[in-house]
């Protein structure tokens, strides 16, 4: 969690625009690669998540008014 969390902070300085570029020393693994993702990727999921809720509510709004 202590990772995931780091991530999240440094997405927050990337999409600040402040800091011309960043650097991360981790080590050369598929897993840090895959934490450096990890925002974009959760960002993907929750946008499709609320597409679907979105229709599903546009589809029951009629049967419950």
């Amino acid at each position: 969690m202590e990772e995931l969390s780091s991530l999240f902070q440094l997405n927050l300085h990337v999409k600040s625009g402040q800091f011309d570029f960043i650097v991360i020393d981790c080590a050369p693994t598929g897993e840090s690669v895959r934490l450096l993702t990890l925002p974009d990727v959760v960002d993907w999921y929750i946008s499709k998540v609320f597409t679907i809720t979105r229709t599903a509510v546009g589809f029951m709004r009629p049967y419950y008014e």
